[in-house]
């Protein structure tokens, strides 16, 4: 995860919640976690939580970097009489 996503949202508590609940499907299960069924992996990703919007667009350098040149048009616009 990139520094913005680390410094403003919990994606070590969410990561770590995840991997939890996915050793022990492992463990229970007797397999890899390539190996399970999709549907437990939904299941578990459901329990750890899922990105809001905002988070997916600090994450995504491409969103991040258009709202960024979208503020700066916007500044220049609004600076000018």
């Amino acid at each position: 995860m990139n520094w913005r996503v680390r410094w403003l949202f919990p994606v070590k508590t969410r990561t770590t919640l995840f991997v939890h609940h996915l050793q022990e499907a492992c463990w229970k299960e007797g397999k890899q976690p390539w190996q399970l069924p999709k549907t437990i992996v939904d299941d578990i990703r459901k329990l750890a939580g899922k990105p809001n919007w905002l988070e997916i667009a600090v994450t995504n350098p491409y969103i991040f970097h258009g709202i960024l040149t979208l503020a700066v048009i916007a500044v220049i616009v609004l600076q000018r009489p």
